[in-house]
Parts: C-alpha cells; structure tokens; sequence
C-alpha cells in the first residue's frame, strides 16, 4: 500500500457526490484499488532502475559486440578485395571467358590439350598475314605420295583458308 491517503472523509465525499452514497462507495473502492497499485516505497522503483539499468549494459555489450564483428567482416572483405586483385592481376593477358570462348587480350598462351568443337580447326577476328611467295606451288616433297588426306579449315575473319593433311 502506499503513503497516499486511504480514506478521505465521507461527509467530503457525500457533499462531493449529492449524498448518493452508492457513488461515495464506487470511489472508496477505485481509491482503494489505487493506492493497492501504487509502490509502497521507492526501493521497488529503485530495483526496477537497476533492472532496466542491468539491461541497457547487456544491450550496449551486444551492440559493442556486434560492431567488433562488423569490422571483422569489412577487414575480411578488405582481404578479399587485395586477394582478388593479385589474381585478377597474376592472369595476364587472359581477358575474359564464356560458355565457348577465351579471350587472350595481348601475349600468348599456351595450350595442353585442344578440344575443337566445330568445323573449324582455328577462327580469327583479324585478317592473317599472306606470306605468300612469287614460285608456284607444289607438293613435290609432301610426306607421302599422293594427294593430302584431310584440309584443315582456318577461318580468316570469315574467309575460310585451306591447310593440307597428308
């Protein structure tokens, strides 16, 4: 219960009220109800500050914990950046590739193993250099007698030249 007044003296309340004493009886019991809702002390208002207190200082340790985390990732993401960079960079002359080309920007490359998966043996985007000499051609010292076995097609940027196969 607290310090605040329980009753307040009837002959006020009648006055107050016109003499309805059913209205002097309603108040009395809402008084009552009210002074039984209030605190009795300051000592429970003081443990729910310190309540309130205790976890404003564990939602501070989550938020302290929480940014210590945040710059944990951005210096990861620093990292990542640096090693993609030092890759990007340790490639080369290698541009780009798709689902069925590479794209060699400048250089050479060099290549283990190729998989032709079309007509042509070799495609270019530029026109290739014709060496071509004065003196007719002939196959006096091909490999083997006869006529070549197989031409490869080479696509000059969109003229196909013939190489024979013997």
């Amino acid at each position: 219960m607290s310090n605040l007044p329980s009753k307040i003296p009837r002959n006020l309340l009648s006055e107050v009220f016109n003499n309805n004493l059913r209205m002097v009886k309603a108040f009395e019991e809402v008084l009552t109800q009210i002074n039984d809702a209030i605190p009795t002390s300051l000592d429970v208002i003081n443990q729910d500050l310190i309540t309130i207190q205790t976890n404003i200082t564990a939602i501070n340790a989550s938020i302290a914990s929480i940014l210590s985390n945040i710059t944990i990732i951005n210096n990861d993401i620093a990292t990542l950046q640096t090693n993609l960079s030092n890759l990007i960079a340790s490639l080369g002359t290698m541009a780009y590739q798709d689902a069925s080309n590479v794209a060699i920007t400048g250089g050479s490359a060099i290549i283990d193993l190729l998989t032709v998966h079309n007509a042509n043996f070799i495609n270019t985007n530029v026109n290739l250099n014709n060496y071509a000499g004065a003196n007719i051609a002939t196959f006096t010292n091909s490999p083997i007698a006869g006529n070549p076995s197989k031409w490869i097609v080479i696509n000059d940027n969109g003229t196909n030249r013939y190489l024979p196969l013997f």
